[in-house]
């Protein structure tokens, strides 16, 4: 019994990390969208561009490094 405890949370952990990779990708293609839309804008145009990249290292960082966070706790994973 405790083998199959034991694979469903292993697939409920891969399946959260997959989730939250995958939302940090879609928030860094929404900046790069806005980023592309602001053609005229080139001053303006950097911040998104940045915000992408940082929120497309975090989304690796977070699916290379998911078994350092994945036994925090909510309070320890949101604080800084």
């Amino acid at each position: 019994m405790s083998e199959v405890r034991a694979v469903v949370n292993e697939s409920s952990a891969q399946q959260i990390r997959q989730l939250v990779v995958e939302a940090w990708l879609r928030r860094a293609m929404l900046d790069y969208f806005v980023a592309f839309q602001m053609e005229e804008l080139t001053n303006y145009r950097l911040f998104p561009l940045h915000q992408g990249v940082e929120k497309l290292c975090k989304a690796y960082l977070l699916a290379v490094n998911s078994e350092r966070y994945s036994s925090l706790g909510l309070r320890e994973a949101t604080s800084w």
